[in-house]
């Protein structure tokens, strides 16, 4: 059956986040993309709707990761990829309709090399703003964090640089250098 690579570069890090959303996604791997940057600046209305969090932060609104394409090629943003048979590539889109889907060379987080061509979502909307005072948003963060620390050190650190907070990487932004 023909399948199709996709990036995750936001709670779709953490393996279990990823696993409940897209039980059928297989060959997880660490790896990044050139040319893009990734930010918390997508606003959510609908916040958290699973079960797995504290009920006084379901359904309330939070600012997102978002990525988008920018003119510095060097730029990189690391994430996960995973495959998906075809069926289920196209109940992702349907699922994931207000996003703009763009295909990209992906890279494998350890060795540098070209894993293949595969898919991201991105809103490209930038209607959003860090609240460094809400639940829902903090939690949001944390599950961004300690999915990028399932993939080491390295990767981990690699996250903190690569993730935006309005124009500050996560490893500067002091609101939340507790958390990191």
């Amino acid at each position: 059956m023909e399948s199709k690579i996709i990036f995750g570069f936001g709670t779709l890090v953490f393996t279990n986040s990823l696993i409940r959303k897209l039980r059928n996604a297989t060959h997880i791997k660490a790896c990044y993309i050139k040319g893009f940057e990734r930010n918390f600046n997508l606003w959510d209305p609908i916040g958290f709707k699973e079960t797995k969090v504290e009920k006084e932060i379901m359904g309330v609104p939070h600012c997102a990761l978002d990525v988008q394409t920018i003119s510095k090629q060097d730029s990189i943003v690391n994430g996960v990829m995973f495959q998906m048979d075809n069926t289920h590539f196209e109940e992702l889109k349907l699922r994931e309709k207000e996003y703009n889907l763009i295909e990209t060379n992906i890279y494998d987080f350890e060795s540098n090399e070209i894993i293949g061509s595969g898919y991201l979502f991105s809103a490209n909307k930038n209607n959003g703003t860090f609240n460094f005072k809400c639940k829902a948003q903090l939690k949001y963060l944390d599950i961004c964090l300690e999915g990028a620390k399932e993939f080491g050190n390295d990767f981990y650190t690699q996250f903190l640089k690569s993730t935006y907070i309005e124009n500050k990487p996560l490893n500067q932004v002091i609101e939340i250098k507790s958390l990191i």
